[in-house]
């Protein structure tokens, strides 16, 4: 109920509050989409990874690990996103759950990353998070030491993670450091909730475009 309510500030779009469905057809649907993706994730070998997401999704929702406050909520938006990670390596070695020694440090490193630059999220959502009544860093903090936080974390990664790479391509680090610092510039000198949410989408591109860097270099 609690999410239905920040929801239908936020995102009114989404399913549930734009009436589309009900949170009992919801649970339906879940019912048979996720033993579905179970079963799936087994044959293509990589089904403790999944495991290990389903384990994290039920922490956030279920438990509300959402609201115990944003450390807590990055540390399992981190720890989600990074089980995607390892499924799709997993599935690449065909089910061979060694990984290896560099692909172990860049998952870590992606999980300090997350955890330290997440929180972009929450500053586009302050409404529905506050109707919510959920602990966000902006409303914890202040909106300053939110912002000029994120704002440094996300240059600093910017440069660390093509680093650890040793990527040699200068387009590669012309993206890298131009999507990082279009967020720098833009969450601490456009305090406003239409470019925050330009903030939030362009994260979502850089932590796609991190991802990537391990094609363009060698560890």
């Amino acid at each position: 109920p609690g999410s239905v309510v920040e929801d239908t500030v936020n995102k009114p779009w989404r399913p549930i509050p734009a009436s589309r469905i009900t949170p009992y057809e919801a649970q339906r649907v879940l019912r048979v989409a996720v033993p579905a993706a179970m079963g799936l994730s087994a044959i293509l070998g990589s089904f403790v990874a999944s495991v290990t997401l389903m384990a994290f999704i039920w922490l956030y929702n279920d438990l509300e690990g959402s609201g115990a406050g944003p450390w807590q909520r990055n540390v399992l938006n981190a720890a989600g996103l990074l089980c995607f990670g390892w499924g799709a390596v997993l599935v690449l070695l065909g089910g061979d759950d060694l990984l290896n020694d560099v692909l172990c440090k860049w998952l870590m490193l992606l999980a300090a990353v997350i955890i330290t630059t997440v929180q972009a999220q929450d500053l586009p959502d302050v409404g529905g998070d506050s109707a919510y009544g959920r602990k966000i860093m902006p409303t914890l903090y202040g909106q300053a030491w939110s912002r000029y936080g994120l704002a440094v974390l996300l240059l600093l990664w910017s440069v660390v993670c093509p680093a650890f790479w040793h990527v040699s391509s200068l387009l590669v680090w012309v993206a890298t450091l131009l999507i990082g610092s279009t967020m720098t510039a833009l969450t601490t000198l456009r305090w406003d909730p239409f470019f925050d949410l330009i903030v939030w989408r362009f994260w979502c591109l850089w932590i796609s475009v991190l991802y990537l860097l391990s094609l363009y270099g060698q560890a």
